[in-house]
């Protein structure tokens, strides 16, 4: 398995690892107990192997003290995923070095079944300011990258990539990415659709734009609700993906030439009291979110853990 940083590949991405059975505690965790599991957290890496390298993400021990016993387990219904994952999302990267600066945003339209992403070392910030007013508990959505054979972004340090949530809505999509990317879009070019065709027809993902740039598009995004017979049913997400890219990214693309996979998942709902409902994805909760591409390269990521919340 190959680990490289967001802007090397847009590490956006998810799926199912299969993890060994374990027994579920069925004693109650107290809140600040759930509070701290659903935290996406590189502290959280320390506690796999005291912070040292394993082979493979699903190698790493399962921690029973990190499992969420079924009794803190919850229901969430479909139509709040959609709700919460429908808008706009600004997005950062946390370790590897420090800090990585990056003009990175994520629109996701569940009505159209359809998401774009944009991350781009270009020195400046898309998003408008009017998108950054402060909340008191705003909705994220984290991916957690501990440290694993073949993992690049710098000297096995964590990395995170998180996206806050800035805007319950896709309104004003298209001038968004227009700003960010300098390409012009026609009123039938609206969609995140007509937009990442319109991307790739100008050739833009094929010049030397900045120094690293990688953009990513979904569709279908398939939400679902899956029984377990022990507990409350999981929600799974699958979408087909494609990404493109330049620059020094630590996943070399080649010009034109597109990457293309699947990413997917399956989260547990969790119950964390004063602090809201997550949904969380990670070794012994739910299945681990991975990105698999199976043509134009060959890439496989599992993330160690991935939370969203609080729902909306």
């Amino acid at each position: 398995m190959r680990k490289h940083s967001l802007l090397g590949m847009l590490a956006i991405s998810c799926g199912i690892a299969l993890v060994p059975a374990v027994t579920i505690a069925q004693e109650k965790f107290s809140r600040t107990q759930l509070q701290r599991i659903v935290k996406t957290d590189m502290a959280t890496c320390d506690a796999i192997n005291g912070g040292a390298p394993t082979k493979l993400v699903e190698d790493a021990p399962i921690r029973k003290e990190a499992i969420v016993p079924l009794s803190n387990r919850t229901a969430i219904p479909l139509e709040r995923v959609r709700k919460t994952m429908h808008g706009i999302w600004r997005g950062e990267v946390k370790g590897d070095h420090g800090d990585v600066h990056v003009d990175y945003f994520w629109i996701i339209d569940t009505q159209s079944n359809e998401a774009l992403i944009i991350a781009q070392r270009s020195g400046r910030t898309t998003l408008p300011a009017q998108l950054s007013k402060t909340q008191t508990n705003p909705v994220k959505l984290s991916y957690l990258m501990c440290a694993h054979d073949g993992y690049s972004p710098g000297s096995n340090t964590p990395q995170i990539h998180e996206f806050t949530k800035v805007s319950d809505t896709t309104d004003g999509s298209m001038a968004i990415v227009q700003r960010a990317t300098g390409v012009k879009f026609a009123k039938g070019e609206r969609t995140l659709s007509g937009m990442w065709r319109k991307l790739i027809a100008t050739g833009y993902f094929d010049k030397l734009k900045y120094v690293a740039y990688a953009g990513g598009f979904f569709k279908p995004l398939k939400i679902e609700s899956i029984e377990t017979g022990n507990g409350p049913p999981m929600i799974s997400l699958n979408w087909e993906s494609e990404y493109r890219g330049g620059g020094t990214t630590k996943l070399r693309y080649t010009t034109g030439v597109p990457m293309r996979g699947s990413e997917r998942t399956q989260f547990i709902g969790v119950e964390t009291g004063g602090a809201g409902q997550f949904m969380l994805s990670s070794p012994g909760n739910g299945k681990l979110w991975k990105v698999e591409v199976v043509d134009g390269g060959n890439y496989d990521l599992s993330f160690d853990q991935v939370s969203m919340g609080p729902m909306q």
